[in-house]
């Protein structure tokens, strides 16, 4: 687990834990923080059967196999729901 973990645009704890992260963290933190942001928003829409929210955001280049909090992928939430359509866009 990183300190993006915590990270409160992902859906997690601490405003100065991101302030502090795009501070000191460069480039690389920004990309880890959108790639963070967009797995939390995938893995949710994912989950709620959400298909057009799920091609929005694939197109915007989030990874369906890319683990959340609590290790859970965007395509394991869709299968659990048992949101097929959103299964099949995901694993294309």
């Amino acid at each position: 687990m990183t300190v993006l973990h915590n990270c409160p645009s992902c859906g997690f704890e601490s405003d100065e834990m991101t302030a502090h992260m795009l501070k000191y963290g460069g480039p690389a933190a920004e990309r880890r923080l959108l790639e963070a942001r967009l797995t939390a928003q995938l893995t949710s829409a994912a989950f709620d059967g959400d298909l057009q929210k799920v091609e929005a955001l694939l197109a915007q280049g989030a990874s369906p196999v890319r683990a959340a909090r609590y290790h859970s992928t965007p395509l394991d939430r869709a299968a659990h729901a048992g949101h097929a359509s959103v299964v099949k866009v995901l694993l294309d």
